[in-house]
């Protein structure tokens, strides 16, 4: 286990905002639990009283008695005191209900609360109006290269390609280390998915989701094409399907899921988005490779999918930037600060230097420009435009 610090770092800032429920989703085995225990370890490094902390995982059998709205009621009522106290809860949703107890609790106890849920019950469309929009929500990703190369034991000062390539194909789930065998870790990602796909949609929406076949279909279409443009209506013609309506359903549910992120594509001259069509990427580049059976296939585009996630987790919104018939692979937004990036295998190519630079130049701005690939020693200037290594950069490096 290791410190997941981005995210304990959110929580730690969140702390005693009583006004807010901080719920913490992100796709299945993630690592929200574990967070939630270094969470109540730093409760208790800070000189929080352990009375006062409550952790309940409704997981465990020894919690079965709390698994009614009623009966966690009376547990809280017996339990808080007039102090502040710290409640969290794991797997809420196995409370038929929860949401008006954690209204409640807000409203009587003077408590921060925290809970993390199962996706088929949690989507974060819903939770705002289950809670009336008293929450904040802490999105959560697998381990970043960095924290995997941690958690494999590699130096930082040694880690190359091999490592990276390892992470490609291994993926990013904190479960998965360098000593699990690739059939292990196979029917681990395959477990994973298809619970996501079995419980978190097609038993949770089960009234919307009248194609199974098609939405698996759906998913292996989306995983073989990271990094490409899509949109419901091309998806359908290729899939075969005539309703690009259904699609277009499906594409949300598998985004409410966290199966993978969608990155609209964004007109830098209009200052607007452009509707229809967009990229996705994946949240795991392991799952897709177990799903598909395609493991180092298509190193660019996974390449691609690995960066536009760890902009994901430095706080950026990101966007597929647009000028007339230009395209950048990445424009990445955080509050004033605008970045543009490319993202290739390698400049080693006339032709490929010449396609990455002309499209950062076409962009006639003061923002910075980079383009990450693989190699470590570029000749030459592309008149402000940077070059960083992907490990570098994954590493925060750059």
């Amino acid at each position: 286990m290791i410190l997941r610090k981005q995210y304990l770092d959110t929580l730690i800032r969140l702390k005693d905002n009583t006004k807010f429920i901080k719920i913490i989703t992100g796709i299945r085995r993630c690592g929200k639990s574990t967070l939630m225990l270094q969470f109540a370890d730093y409760l208790k490094s800070a000189g929080i009283n352990e009375n006062d902390i409550f952790h309940i995982d409704l997981e465990l059998y020894n919690n079965r008695d709390l698994l009614s709205a009623d009966s966690l009621h009376e547990f809280l009522e017996s339990n808080l005191t007039g102090r502040r106290t710290y409640l969290m809860i794991d797997e809420i949703q196995k409370i038929n209900g929860w949401e008006s107890v954690i209204r409640s609790a807000m409203s009587e106890f003077d408590t921060d609360i925290y809970i993390t849920g199962s996706n088929a019950y949690m989507l974060s469309s819903e939770l705002a109006t289950l809670l009336s929009g008293r929450c904040v929500e802490v999105k959560m990703l697998p381990l970043s290269f960095s924290e995997f190369i941690e958690l494999n034991g590699y130096s930082r000062d040694d880690v190359g390609e091999s490592e990276l390539m390892l992470y490609l194909s291994r993926g990013s789930f904190p479960m998965i280390s360098k000593e699990d065998s690739q059939e292990s870790i196979t029917d681990y990602l395959e477990g994973v998915y298809n619970t996501v796909i079995m419980k978190d949609i097609i038993t949770r929406k089960k009234d919307s989701v009248r194609n199974g076949p098609l939405l698996e279909r759906l998913v292996k279409y989306l995983f073989s094409t990271c990094g490409s443009p899509v949109s419901p209506f091309s998806i359908s013609r290729q899939l075969g399907y005539k309703d690009s309506n259904t699609v277009d359903s499906y594409l949300r549910m598998l985004e409410e899921t966290f199966i993978v992120y969608r990155a609209e594509r964004y007109d830098l001259k209009g200052k607007k988005i452009l509707m229809n069509v967009c990229k996705y990427y994946c949240t795991d580049t392991g799952m897709r490779n177990a799903v598909l059976g395609a493991a180092g296939t298509d190193i660019g585009h996974l390449l691609e999918n690995i960066v536009y996630l760890e902009l994901l987790r430095r706080g950026f919104k990101v966007y597929v930037g647009v000028n007339g018939d230009k395209e950048i692979d990445f424009v990445a937004k955080r509050a004033s600060e605008t970045r543009y990036y490319q993202v290739t295998q390698s400049m080693a190519s006339p032709d490929v230097e010449e396609r990455e630079v002309s499209s950062l130049l076409s962009f006639k701005d003061n923002y910075p420009k980079t383009i990450l690939s693989l190699d470590r020693f570029i000749i030459g200037g592309y008149s402000g435009i940077e070059h960083v290594n992907i490990i570098d950069f994954l590493l925060g490096k750059d």
